[in-house]
């Protein structure tokens, strides 16, 4: 199978800043004209909920972790499987042994399909909640990397750009979804200091890469989000420090001799926008506001940052 997708993942320390919205919204745009086949992937597992952007999809039997259980079962029984997955075609014998079609619905927007947590309406129930706390994503990757480069390699054979949703903080799962599975690492932040832990997260993912079998560079992407104009002096503040901080950042992990991401962060911002609070609501199509500072512009402008640029501070 011939990889050429992007595999995004959108990432918070801190919750609250709309990052499910954002990767729904993205979505979306990313998707316009009909030429893009666009994945979104709820990874939040113990809080999920992307599908409520989508009010149109299609009822999902399963999801992402009985995707992995199912996988994780196959590669327990038959060891010649993780061989086969170590091979030049391991996305290809992974699609042929354990297709994800079954497991991805249509999310009712053109273009745009989704991968959920688990089965429409189940993330609530006792069996859900004992397969998450049961399933071990080191072991896994520790045991059989290989499975993590198939899966990864037949999402992006697949699909254009996927879109994942991780969860926030520091876990295994978050790790899986910063370090490991994508290229492109969407750091989203926003104007309390707390959230900036992002910057550790980032650092952390980049180095884990460089000394790893994979040879993809991971490219950290900042997204200010949640930012609220009314008070200028203090936006102008943390929105500086924020800037000033990804700057150290990348001239340490990435050996930059100069780094100018003012134009970059000039376009790459979700401004705070109240009544966008109530509800999970589609804001790049229909009639929704579009004006310099919306945040219909806030994400198509990031859509285009993310299919036209190659690294923030060109």
């Amino acid at each position: 199978m011939n990889a050429s997708g992007s595999l995004i993942t959108f990432y918070s320390f801190k919750g609250g800043l709309g990052r499910s919205m954002a990767v729904a919204n993205i979505g979306r745009v990313l998707a316009r004209g009909g030429s893009k086949l666009i994945l979104l992937i709820d990874w939040d597992l113990e809080a999920p909920g992307l599908e409520a952007y989508f009010h149109e999809s299609d009822q999902a039997e399963r999801g992402l972790i009985e995707y992995f259980t199912a996988l994780a079962e196959m590669l327990r029984q038959n060891s010649d499987f993780a061989s086969a997955l170590a091979g030049s075609d391991g996305a290809g014998e992974l699609y042929r042994a354990l297709p994800l079609d079954a497991y991805v619905v249509d999310s009712g927007a053109p273009g745009v399909s989704l991968l959920l947590a688990t089965g429409t309406g189940r993330a609530t129930t006792r069996t859900y909640q004992d397969a998450i706390a049961r399933f071990d994503w080191v072991g896994l990757f520790e045991k059989t990397p290989q499975a993590i480069a198939a899966f990864r390699g037949m999402l992006a054979s697949s699909y254009d750009y996927v879109l994942i949703d991780s969860r926030t903080g520091v876990s295994d799962i978050s790790g899986m979804c910063t370090a490991i599975l994508p290229d492109r690492l969407v750091a989203m932040f926003g104007p309390s200091r707390q959230s900036l832990g992002v910057l550790e997260i980032a650092k952390a993912a980049v180095q884990f890469r460089r000394i790893s079998d994979d040879d993809r560079p991971l490219v950290v992407f900042p997204l200010a989000s949640r930012f609220d104009t009314a008070v200028l002096h203090a936006f102008q503040r943390a929105f500086k420090e924020a800037r000033e901080d990804f700057t150290k950042l990348f001239l340490d992990i990435y050996g930059l001799s100069e780094c100018e991401l003012d134009e970059y962060f000039q376009n790459a911002m979700l401004l705070y926008v109240p009544h966008y609070a109530y509800g999970e609501p589609n804001v790049v199509d229909g009639d929704e506001p579009d004006y310099a500072g919306s945040l219909r512009r806030g994400y198509e402008t990031f859509a285009g940052i993310i299919a036209t640029r190659d690294v923030p501070w060109e």
